[in-house]
């Protein structure tokens, strides 16, 4: 029950910040693509 709810918690949290976090990654990460 517990792990559940921790999973469905961890769920809502990536849908909502995933985009902000990819942005942010992309945005170190492609200095490095491009060398």
């Amino acid at each position: 029950m517990f792990m559940k709810d921790w999973r469905e918690k961890l769920n809502a949290f990536l849908q909502f910040n995933g985009q902000k976090i990819l942005l942010h990654a992309e945005k170190y990460l492609k200095p490095w693509q491009i060398n």
